[in-house]
């Protein structure tokens, strides 16, 4: 039986953090290198996350986190909620487990108090986030790294407009650039 859990993802299982890893390991090696050589969390800790997991019996199918942080853009601060470490392992895709999981996450994301929520992603997949409720935002351009040295990220920003206050302010992140503030987006 495919079983959906949700767990604070620092009380993740042994057994299901190990399978998390090892996949982000393998599929997103530059989060693994220098000196996060020896990495053993899956999302960085201060973004407060949230695993969404799909398993059956001991086997885990796919993954998401959910994640949270407060982000200034246009002179004010707002909540903004984000999806990261979204996978199905190869001998699932295709069977729909991956869009449950985000569509799962999603929801979560619209009962919070999150104004905006976003991700980053290669325009390939970008189809896939648009089922379930994503709008890729192709003028924003997302720029990461240390205020003095900004770089722009190569993905295209994918978002949703959650609270009132967020809807009002769309245009900003429709055009704009967003500064990410980290040396990476989720």
């Amino acid at each position: 039986m495919i079983s959906l859990l949700t767990y604070p993802t620092d009380q993740l299982p042994p057994e299901w953090h190990w399978q998390v890893l090892s996949f982000l390991r393998v599929t997103w090696p530059e989060g693994f290198a220098g000196p996060l050589r020896q990495r053993d969390w899956i999302t960085r800790p201060d973004d407060h996350p949230l695993s969404f997991l799909l398993v059956e019996g001991d086997l885990l199918l796919g993954h998401v986190n959910v994640v949270w942080k407060q982000l200034a853009h246009g002179g004010e601060d707002f909540k903004a909620y984000g999806l990261t470490g979204v996978f199905t392992y190869p001998s699932v895709r295709g069977q729909g487990y991956g869009l449950e999981l985000v569509r799962q996450a999603t929801a979560y994301i619209d009962g919070q108090d999150a104004d905006v929520a976003l991700l980053n992603c290669a325009p390939a997949t970008a189809p896939f986030y648009q089922r379930a409720g994503w709008e890729p935002l192709p003028a924003a351009r997302t720029w990461i790294g240390p205020p003095d040295a900004r770089k722009r990220a190569d993905e295209l920003l994918m978002m949703r407009f959650v609270s009132a206050r967020g809807q009002r302010r769309r245009p900003w992140f429709e055009q704009g650039d967003l500064y990410f503030g980290s040396d990476s987006t989720w």
